[in-house]
């Protein structure tokens, strides 16, 4: 005993008792540890706690009704975050999966927000950990769903990250090009000829040069937030 709390002397103490449980009522059981932790916690103390909580709601049984699987999947989503922000991206990733993983059907449609979020940042945690085929995969969910540019330029800087760190350069180029023709803005092929790259490289040099301090200063802000 460890002032108000009991603990095993041992691991194996632990497993040996852990083994005794029916294994058809330890769902069940886990999904009960983490509630009745929830309940009892004070409201200060819940965020010390939260990976606590949703690691045994994560290993409990998952509820068949939208309101408890969504409540899960944004539990999910803070408790990822929590871990994003102390730089432990494989156990952020596990969280954003298990949110994903939860998420009822149509969940594009009736919680856009949360399965956009959810998704993204995985994407970016599987980048930091060096799984670059989910990263790949994940893009292709978001970038089927998302209803705006905006949503999807999370998505496109990591999809290119990605790329790039498995020397698909080329690959990385030509997405980055989908994107900015999705700004609505030209762009040169992506192997435009040595006379283009010169003569566009004069052409701003020479518009440079006519610029003064004070004039790139007065330069209008751009206002579209896209670019």
């Amino acid at each position: 005993k460890e002032g108000s709390s009991y603990v095993f002397v041992h691991d194996q103490i632990q497993n040996a008792a852990y083994s005794l449980i029916p294994e058809d009522e330890r769902g069940r059981m886990h999904k009960s540890i983490g509630r009745l932790i929830m309940k009892h916690s004070p409201e200060d103390k819940i965020e010390d706690l939260l990976f606590l909580v949703v690691d045994q709601l994560n290993r409990g049984e998952v509820g068949k009704e939208e309101r408890e699987t969504t409540g899960l999947a944004k539990l999910n989503l803070k408790a990822g975050k929590k871990a994003m922000s102390e730089a432990t991206f494989l156990r952020s990733a596990s969280y954003f999966e298990a949110g994903v993983g939860v998420l009822c059907d149509g969940h594009w449609e009736d919680y856009y927000d949360l399965s956009l979020e959810l998704h993204s940042l995985l994407a970016e945690t599987q980048y930091c950990n060096g799984c670059f085929e989910i990263v790949g995969k994940i893009a292709t969910i978001v970038l089927n769903n998302a209803k705006s540019l905006e949503d999807k330029l999370p998505i496109y800087i990591n999809l290119i990250k990605s790329l790039g760190a498995q020397n698909k350069h080329q690959s990385a180029i030509e997405i980055g090009i989908t994107a900015v023709h999705e700004l609505g803005m030209q762009w040169p092929s992506p192997s435009p000829d040595k006379l283009r790259i010169m003569a566009d490289f004069i052409k701003a040099k020479l518009r440079f040069e006519v610029i003064t301090t004070d004039d790139f200063l007065a330069i209008e802000e751009m206002k579209e937030r896209n670019k």
